[in-house]
């Protein structure tokens, strides 16, 4: 049974509300060789399994709004997952780039085989398969009056790597016999 505490606004749930776990997916924006701009490592998780945690999340975020609301408190469902422009669900999971001591963190990870390889250093592009290993657990945010799902990711299996590479724009000559179609004359657009 989920149990909350909640004093001067701060909510602490009992360490039996928070699970551990893995699931594997197609990783989209992943950073985890360094931080983005929030001071996180990230990435974003899409594909079936996805679907499945996504119940599973969902039940414990409404065991924990149930639990919020026990208390006498007003309680706000979150949204457990994200929805892209193409309308695709995702898990959105994060850690941040230092612990609470303000000693680096970082994410370890595998290759396909299982194996641990501490010196990894290609970027994981979109596409990539990988398996996570995350912990998931609820929060409550006496300001909005929200209850939801943090995620944080500790290790990640690269199982198929598409790789990432900043330096390729993404344009090549698409042109039959290398014709241009207009005359440039040099001149930027």
């Amino acid at each position: 049974m989920m149990e909350v505490k909640i004093s001067k606004g701060r909510a602490t749930f009992n360490k039996e509300a928070a699970k551990f776990g893995y699931v594997k997916g197609e990783a989209k924006w992943c950073k985890f060789l360094r931080e983005d701009d929030y001071g996180n490592y990230s990435v974003n998780v899409y594909g079936d399994e996805i679907e499945d945690l996504i119940v599973e999340l969902e039940a414990m975020r409404d065991e924990a709004v149930k639990a919020v609301e026990d208390l006498g408190k007003k309680a706000i469902p979150a949204d457990v997952y994200k929805v892209d422009d193409e309308g695709n669900k995702f898990i959105a999971f994060k850690l941040k780039s230092t612990d609470y001591e303000g000693k680096p963190t970082n994410i370890t990870i595998y290759d396909v085989g299982g194996n641990k390889v501490p010196d990894w250093d290609k970027e994981v592009g979109n596409g990539s398969k990988i398996k996570i290993k995350y912990r998931a657990a609820p929060y409550y945010m006496a300001s909005t009056k929200m209850v939801g799902i943090s995620f944080r990711w500790y290790a990640m299996q690269v199982i198929d790597l598409v790789e990432y590479n900043s330096s390729d724009s993404g344009f090549a000559d698409e042109t039959e016999g290398g014709d241009a179609p207009f005359d440039t004359d040099g001149e930027d657009f």
